[in-house]
């Protein structure tokens, strides 16, 4: 049962999830945000070196321990034998969402913070590690003196009766956090500047602006903005807008990244970040029956368009399940990425850190594949099947074990920027598997990649 509150026409089609994937493909790549593709687009040559990208998402004081998290970095960069780049949260020294977008407290600055800050960038800068700092480019912490001193209220998402939307992130922390309306000549440029001080000025190698391509546009009727009243694409284009203000400060050597994959942004981040649901948190496959499936949608359409990295992998989590979403996420098109990776997880996560240097390897050695290539689909195939159990928590955050059954072997098919077709393929058991195709059988020695 579906039903809408417009016109609209419904055509039904044989096929799977790829048939649909692709055939949106057709049309999506002909849209505004995609008229230049990877292989023609001028990427910061730090975003190429990277090798591995590191996120402490997941452990937000880590970023606050500073010694402690650059010696890590070092550590773990030398650990994989590759470049590492940082998403990093706590640069500021702060509480998480707590007092946007003042991000470094004035204690802080008198204690000499932000110069001390300075320092440690150019510290990571001699180890040749880069680091992006985390920064909200939507909110506004209510309960701050520049929330009046700036009439940040005149520039605020207002409902239809002229008051404050009620923001959905973190009221239980007792914040008070508001929409800022994106088509504010001032929310532009608040933005821009917090990118030159706490982006260049500050030596970092770009920024992270959160929540653009992850919140839904927003009806705004405040009738004093320079936008139509309620919705329409204003939304989008006044983000662009701003984005256009901060490139012009960070430059095209900076990394400018943003969360979530919406479509519309392509043509003005680098990269967008994932935090996706994965099984080892959510349990969503089997709180829904089982009849779930995670599938590289954004990847199949945009691979040769747009870079995606930051997806959930822990030293934590249990091996098999770490080496299993890390090493398939790398052959879906996301950059490797591993989160946290604290002191204790690095010191004590050897075999872990060895699944993370094979991935890093493989990609380093067919780099120019997943950056300017695309994931073309997964094929049909036959292997043995392991048996895989994952312990996850429900919505009331119980924890329970449930069995899934995969593939031994992940395969994959790619397509260079010069039309080659690819196979990609890695054997997650611990013997030789056979693949077996319409038109090839191939085999893949354990925990080992294969390119066909």
């Amino acid at each position: 049962s579906y039903s809408m509150k417009y016109d609209f026409v419904l055509k039904l089609m044989h096929g799977d999830w790829q048939d649909a994937t692709l055939l949106y493909r057709d049309w999506a790549i002909k849209q505004k945000w995609c008229q230049i593709p990877l292989r023609e687009k001028k990427l910061s040559e730090k975003l190429v070196k990277t090798d591995l990208w590191r996120i402490n998402h997941t452990n937000y004081d880590f970023g606050k321990e500073t010694q402690a998290f650059f010696d890590n970095s070092v550590k773990l960069r030398d650990g994989i034998d590759g470049n590492l780049a940082l998403h990093w949260y706590g640069w500021n020294m702060g509480v998480h969402d707590m007092d946007y977008p003042e991000y470094i407290s004035q204690a802080k600055k008198d204690e000499g913070w932000y110069e001390e800050l300075k320092e440690w960038n150019k510290k990571f800068d001699d180890e040749g590690i880069v680091k992006i700092p985390y920064h909200n480019a939507r909110l506004w912490e209510k309960k701050t003196k520049s929330w009046t001193t700036e009439n940040v209220h005149a520039a605020a998402i207002k409902d239809k009766n002229g008051e404050l939307l009620d923001e959905p992130w973190m009221p239980w922390m007792g914040y008070e956090l508001k929409a800022i309306c994106p088509s504010s000549a001032m929310w532009q440029n608040k933005v821009a500047d917090l990118c030159r001080e706490y982006g260049t000025e500050a030596g970092f190698d770009g920024v992270y602006l959160d929540q653009i391509a992850s919140m839904n546009s927003t009806l705004c009727f405040d009738k004093a903005h320079p936008h139509p009243v309620g919705g329409g694409t204003w939304w989008n284009d006044t983000y662009h807008i701003m984005m256009s203000k901060v490139r012009d400060i960070m430059g095209d050597e900076s990394i400018v990244t943003t969360e979530s994959c919406c479509e519309t942004y392509i043509d003005v981040f680098d990269l967008f970040l994932i935090l996706d649901t994965c099984f080892q948190y959510t349990a969503f496959n089997a709180m829904s029956g089982g009849n779930t499936e995670q599938v590289p949608l954004f990847s199949l359409i945009y691979g040769d368009y747009a870079l995606s990295y930051g997806s959930i992998c822990r030293f934590d989590n249990p091996l098999n399940q770490f080496e299993y979403k890390y090493i398939r996420n790398i052959l879906w098109g996301i950059l490797p990425t591993v989160e946290s990776v604290d002191t204790a997880e690095l010191d004590n996560g050897k075999a872990h850190l060895e699944v993370t240097k094979r991935g890093v390897d493989f990609f380093k050695e067919n780099k120019d594949i997943f950056l300017y290539g695309r994931l073309a689909g997964i094929p049909e195939y036959s292997c043995d099947t392991i048996d895989m159990k994952w312990t996850a928590r429900d919505e009331a955050k119980n924890t329970f074990d449930y069995i899934r059954t995969i593939q031994s072997v992940c395969v994959t098919q790619w397509e260079t920027k010069d039309k080659e077709k690819l196979i990609f393929a890695y054997n997650f058991s611990d013997d030789t598997k056979t693949v077996k195709m319409s038109d090839k059988q191939f085999e893949v020695a354990a925990h080992n990649f294969v390119k066909i």
